[in-house]
């Protein structure tokens, strides 16, 4: 059984401060990210 692939990628990142980025995906979905973790 087949099913379809569809690929989401970043189209924009926007940089917050220290660690920290915003991400928009090509769905339209944004996401803050903290790079820096622990």
């Amino acid at each position: 059984m087949m099913g379809e692939i569809s690929l989401i990628r970043i189209i924009d990142v926007e940089y917050i401060k220290d660690y920290t980025m915003r991400l928009e995906f090509s769905d339209g979905t944004k996401k803050v990210v903290d790079f820096f973790h622990c």
